[in-house]
């Protein structure tokens, strides 16, 4: 025998569900009205994937270390204008830093790029990127993601290869010399 209150409760379940369904619904079209398409090749540079702060330079050892900046992973999404005459590419570019032993005031400061070549000498060639962020009182690592958005001109009947894009750590030749 089914209790009358059994019912209610299945009668308001399954109204709430209802309910849901219609509002997750409409956010879904609303969603799915953005497409995405495959993004042009994106690299990261090995030898720009990491980045040490030093106190003093020119006297980079561990025990003077700031911290240690290193993009750890990047995430591309593409969507094309309604003409297909420009590329919108999302990025979202994420670091882990490490805190050296001289890092006493807890800042992150360090620039990072967005390069692709076939626009170079261009400002759309490359395009410089700024982090300043502070670690937790005592922590020791801390992880940011840095979400940017990169419109890039197109010429139809172009292969992507042509658009490929480049991520590093904006550094100076004697850093990437350290980073060999």
């Amino acid at each position: 025998m089914i209790h009358y209150r059994t019912c209610r409760k299945f009668r308001k379940l399954l109204s709430l569900f209802v309910a849901i369904h219609v509002f997750l619904s409409g956010c879904n079209s609303a969603i799915m009205n953005q497409t995405y398409y495959a993004c042009p090749p994106i690299y990261l540079i090995k030898q720009a994937e990491t980045f040490k702060r030093f106190e003093y330079f020119g006297q980079e050892k561990t025990e003077g270390m700031l911290f240690e900046a290193k993009i750890i992973d990047f995430q591309g999404k593409c969507v094309y204008e309604k003409n297909k005459s420009a590329l919108s590419i999302s990025l979202s570019v994420n670091f882990e830093i490490v805190r050296g032993p001289k890092n006493r005031d807890g800042k992150i400061d360090f620039n990072y790029f967005v390069a692709i070549p076939k626009f170079y000498p261009d400002a759309q060639g490359k395009r410089i990127f700024s982090i300043s962020e502070e670690f937790e009182e005592q922590s020791k690592r801390r992880r940011i993601v840095d979400e940017l958005v990169i419109k890039v001109p197109i010429q139809k009947k172009q292969s992507f290869d042509q658009y490929q894009t480049y991520i590093g750590f904006q550094l100076s030749s004697q850093q990437i010399k350290y980073n060999k």
